[in-house]
């Protein structure tokens, strides 16, 4: 396989993450158990509204035991068969493989909760329908890959089974992230950046760097991105030669401008990273330069990378099946 095809089509993260209790176990709660078993209704003198009143228990038991998901009854009761009499929720679709890891996960974790936090019923609200496909699927994994392959455009989640528990189209990628909320961010083509949920394959945000902040009617590329920690999103466009940092409405925080020795709207940048000390590693694939900027867009130092014996390049160039030497990353 060719190495460029081999690196442009071949992105792997090795992805852990905690369940977030907001977004992920709160909704649920609140809109499959606490209409029966909150303050207004405690079926079987359950309530699941607070922390203390899950632990509590009602007629069958504690619904939470702290660490331990196998011996708490909302664990028990929500993995039963489909046609089971005490399936909970009784009445909807079952939970899906993929919420029933989620709150085997959190109490496997220590059910973390907000002190004085009580949950409301929110029955009118729709639960998001699941667009993967959940029988397929074991229970969540701690340990995932997300990978991309550009040969058949698409890029998946796999667990640790081997089996693909997500997947989405795309057309040209050349970088994803995996983000802390389980969230991916990922591009759709060389211009368009979109993170979304693969539990509900909900559009999150998303970015066009071929129509904002300048510029529409230009040829702009992306090949490097990353969402940072402060929430801003850092984007390296090739063709305005700079790398920027966006806030969720997709303005402009921060604004570098690039060295470029050979510019073009394909090769000025690779893939770039925001550093911990504030600075940007930056690989140029058209000069063959690896540069690191300062905040400001100074250039703090650079290396010139050989691109392998330039003898032999020439010597092979025309060969069927031949290597070009493209630097893209550092």
């Amino acid at each position: 396989m060719k190495l460029k095809l081999f690196l442009s089509s071949l992105l792997l993260q090795i992805c852990m993450f905690a369940v977030d209790f907001e977004k992920q176990i709160k909704p649920l709660l609140e809109s499959r158990c606490i209409s029966c078993h909150g303050a207004k209704k405690d079926k079987g003198d359950l309530r699941l509204d607070t922390l203390e009143h899950a632990l509590k228990g009602g007629e069958g038991g504690p619904a939470i035991v702290l660490g331990n998901p196998a011996k708490s009854l909302l664990i028990e009761k929500i993995i039963l068969p489909h046609d089971h009499d005490d399936i909970m929720p009784p009445k909807g679709k079952p939970l899906s493989k993929l919420q029933i890891g989620h709150l085997q996960e959190w109490i496997k974790s220590g059910s973390k909760w907000p002190k004085g936090l009580s949950l409301k019923s929110i029955t009118k609200a729709k639960t998001p329908q699941k667009k993967i496909d959940t029988e397929k699927f074991k229970k969540l994994q701690r340990y995932r890959l997300l990978v991309a392959d550009g040969s058949k455009q698409r890029i998946a989640i796999i667990n640790k089974q081997g089996e693909i528990e997500w997947e989405h189209k795309i057309r040209q990628i050349h970088d994803l992230q995996y983000l802390a909320n389980g969230n991916v961010l990922f591009q759709t083509s060389f211009h368009h950046l979109i993170e979304i949920d693969p539990t509900t394959n909900k559009t999150i945000w998303s970015y066009d760097s071929g129509k904002m902040n300048g510029n529409a009617g230009k040829r702009v590329e992306v090949h490097a991105f990353q969402r940072l920690k402060n929430g801003l999103t850092m984007i390296a466009e090739s063709g305005p030669a700079r790398i920027i940092e966006v806030d969720n409405n997709g303005k402009i925080v921060k604004n570098i401008k690039l060295k470029v020795n050979k510019p073009h709207p394909h090769t000025d940048t690779r893939l770039a990273r925001k550093l911990a000390n504030g600075h940007y590693l930056v690989s140029h694939e058209g000069d063959g330069f690896v540069r690191e900027y300062d905040p400001n867009g100074n250039v703090t130092w650079e290396y010139e990378v050989p691109m392998f014996d330039k003898s032999l390049i020439a010597a092979t160039a025309k060969a069927p099946g031949a290597i070009k030497p493209l630097l893209v990353c550092a």
